[in-house]
C-alpha cells in the first residue's frame, strides 16, 4: 500500500526513481508487491527566492500503525539514498499516515 511520490524540477533517470522504489520495499513493515511510485514534474518550482531551482520533494504516504522510531529510520533511509543519487539539489522526506485509505 505505501505510496511513493516524487515532485522533482530535475529529470531523473528511470533508474534512481527504481532504486528509491526497491529500498521502500526493503523497510521493515514493508512488502515490495505493495508499493506504488510515481515520479511528477512541477512545470514551476521555487526555493526560497529561486526560479527554477534544484529541488526533489520526496512523500511516503502509509497505513497508520508504524512507530514514529520506524517512520524516522525509513525517512533518513530515503533521504541518504536520494543524497547520494541525486546531487546538487535540495531534497525533502515526508512521511505521511493515511487517514482514510480504499482501493
Amino acid at each position: 500500500m505505501p505510496h511513493l511520490i516524487i515532485e522533482s524540477s530535475l529529470s531523473l533517470p528511470k533508474d534512481t526513481v527504481e532504486e528509491l522504489h526497491q529500498l521502500v520495499g526493503e523497510q521493515e513493515t514493508v512488502s515490495i508487491k505493495s508499493v506504488k511510485t510515481r515520479l511528477y514534474f512541477p512545470l514551476i518550482s521555487f526555493v526560497g527566492e529561486q526560479p527554477d531551482s534544484k529541488h526533489i520533494a520526496i512523500t511516503l504516504k502509509l497505513l497508520p500503525g508504524r512507530s514514529l522510531e520506524l517512520k524516522e529510520q525509513i525517512a533518513t533511509n530515503l533521504f541518504d539514498r536520494a543524497s547520494e543519487l541525486i546531487s546538487e539539489s535540495s531534497i525533502s522526506v515526508e512521511i505521511i499516515d493515511l487517514e482514510t485509505y480504499m482501493k
